[in-house]
């Protein structure tokens, strides 16, 4: 045991003089960025209800006039006769429930197709333009904050569309290149605990939305978005002025061609079966936390009678960092012996187990008992961002921007458009919400760990036939040998001139500016 515990203290002084106090400062503020991403994102299903009722869209619904336990289940009655009959008339209300296809739309289509395209504009701006990613980052924060702001004044639900598409055009930018900056700041070996550190925005920021349940609930659903419009600008502008781009020589010196060959180089990367089976995997995991998400709210108030902000403010915190920096470091701990396929066999394991919590959300009727399942369910099934995210990262290390802004842009045009199947199971016959979660929600996280082992068995077929030698990779199958982050990528999808041959050329292709 002394002798463990000695190489265990050996080991992280090792992995301690990998990382600078500076280096925090960056990641500490690119959590935060990442935090008011997710928060702005999310505080629409916290008032979707209010807003719905406000300007006049969606479903209507038998709705109850109060919270708390017992009393009638008004959401039972089907009928606006049946609800504001006498006998229900103190207890229920008719009215718009926060759900329907225009409510789905806006947190699904509207936003999602926007950001998604986007996402590849600016990875490929990131990797072709002369610019300085923090403040690029930083006026987008900016900007997006302005459009959250501005939905606090919103009259129609097409100004609140206008401006949900805007939020998605200004979002783009976040996740591309606040991984991309933090693996210029971190080297391999904690760049899977970094990348969780990272993801801790997502929880923080989605669990800070619904504290502003209490606000709609006081002060109305327009100071929601004002409120929560304000904290971005104050982040942006720290970052504006003590940010550094690490590589700043790297983008300004690297010529276009080269810039435009790598990024045709990584759309070919994902081409390959066993990073496509990845991305849909992940792309599927994505829709089924994002189909709970912008509806839980509604969930937990129709079928519970609670005010689901005084379990949600915390338990997305609490269980899903845990589960974000558990998973960082057993990934990085398996990648060493195993590779990427440890990696692979932790996101199995993980959606497995999370799969019979996420049903227990749903079908415990306790709100207690319900919230516990949650919790537990983040702690094991939210491992998946970050592992996903550094296999990304670590297939092409020198195109992070650009491989991340093409997985991004896939699992949310898969994930991000299954948030209208909502309506769609809701609406057929004998169907409720429930029942339509219970399919988006377990259901789904069922099916991502299938494809995720999927990915693991092509991966490890693909690793025998090459010990084989029967099997020659060039299209990004992850393997044995995508570690190795000196290869030179390959040009495809256009004729370069014959100057790029040049040994300068050459060298700016494959150039990492120093030692990983």
């Amino acid at each position: 045991p002394d002798s463990q515990s000695k190489v265990m203290g050996s080991r992280f002084r090792q992995l301690w003089e990998l990382v600078t106090l500076y280096s925090l400062y960056v990641l500490f503020l690119l959590m935060l960025v990442y935090l008011v991403n997710q928060m702005d994102r999310f505080v629409l299903g916290i008032a979707a209800q209010q807003t719905a009722e406000s300007l006049r869209y969606g479903e209507q619904s038998c709705l109850r006039t109060t919270l708390g336990q017992g009393g009638v289940k008004c959401w039972k009655i089907a009928t606006r006769q049946n609800c504001t009959s006498s006998v229900h008339n103190s207890s229920c209300k008719w009215d718009y429930n926060g759900q329907g296809i225009e409510y789905q739309l806006l947190a699904g289509p509207t936003f999602v197709v926007v950001f998604s395209f986007a996402v590849i504009v600016m990875g490929f701006v990131a990797e072709v333009g002369r610019i300085n990613r923090p403040k690029v980052l930083a006026i987008f924060v900016i900007l997006w904050s302005v459009m959250t702001l501005l939905m606090g004044f919103a009259r129609t639900y097409w100004q609140l569309a206008l401006l949900r598409m805007g939020l998605g055009l200004f979002q783009s930018v976040c996740a591309p290149f606040g991984a991309s900056i933090i693996s210029d700041y971190f080297e391999k070996d904690v760049r899977g605990f970094a990348m969780a550190v990272f993801n801790w925005g997502v929880y923080v920021g989605f669990s800070l939305a619904f504290a502003f349940k209490y606000l709609a609930l006081t002060d109305g659903w327009r100071w929601v978005f004002r409120v929560a419009g304000m904290p971005g600008i104050i982040v942006a502008i720290i970052i504006f002025f003590t940010v550094e781009d690490k590589n700043k020589k790297y983008h300004r010196h690297r010529p276009l061609k080269s810039r435009v060959a790598e990024l045709c180089y990584v759309l070919r990367l994902f081409i390959s079966p066993s990073l496509m089976l990845l991305c849909i995997a992940g792309g599927i995991r994505n829709g089924a936390g994002l189909a709970f998400a912008y509806n839980v709210d509604s969930f937990f108030t129709q079928y519970r009678h609670v005010n689901s902000g005084q379990y949600m403010c915390w338990v997305p915190l609490v269980g899903g960092t845990a589960g974000s920096v558990i998973g960082g470091i057993l990934s990085d701990r398996v990648a060493k012996s195993h590779g990427h396929r440890g990696r692979l066999v932790v996101l199995v394991i993980s959606q497995l187990v999370a799969t019979p919590l996420a049903f227990g959300v749903l079908w415990i009727s306790n709100p207690l008992g319900a919230f516990l399942c949650l919790l537990a369910a983040y702690v094991v099934g939210e491992m998946w961002i970050g592992v996903c995210l550094a296999v990304v990262v670590e297939l092409r290390r020198k195109m992070a921007t650009s491989a991340i802004a093409v997985y991004i842009f896939i699992i949310n045009m898969v994930g991000g458009n299954m948030i209208v199947l909502v309506c769609t199971l809701s609406s057929q016959p004998g169907w409720n919400l429930q029942y339509a979660l219970v399919v988006l929600f377990p259901g789904m996280y069922f099916l991502s760990a299938i494809l995720f082992l999927l990915t693991l068995c092509v991966v490890q077929w693909n690793a025998s036939r090459k010990r084989e030698g029967k099997y020659q990779s060039d299209s990004g199958d992850f393997g044995e040998s995508q570690d190795d982050e000196t290869e030179r990528p390959r040009v495809c999808c256009l004729e370069l001139s014959t100057d790029i041959n040049s040994a300068d050329e050459q060298e700016s292709l494959i150039s990492d500016h120093g030692t990983n």
